[in-house]
């Protein structure tokens, strides 16, 4: 399951940089992420987030979510 966020370019925002932050928490796989609390649900077997910077006019912000069968 992908969900993508089509947010406002935050290029400018270099030195905090937020989204990566965000992507980082969303992205993590070890004990109390969200990706564990997945799989022991039993719905999810993998996780990854990522930010793209598409031109100079907004940024797309990706969370990709391997579900089980």
């Amino acid at each position: 399951m992908k969900f993508i966020w089509h947010l406002p370019n935050l290029e400018s925002e270099f030195t905090t940089n937020p989204l990566a932050y965000h992507a980082f928490i969303l992205g993590h796989e070890g004990e109390g992420s969200l990706l564990s609390l997945l799989i022991a649900e039993g719905l999810a077997t993998g996780i990854s987030s990522h930010v793209d910077h598409v031109l100079s006019s907004f940024t797309n912000f990706y969370l990709n979510v391997s579900l089980t069968p």
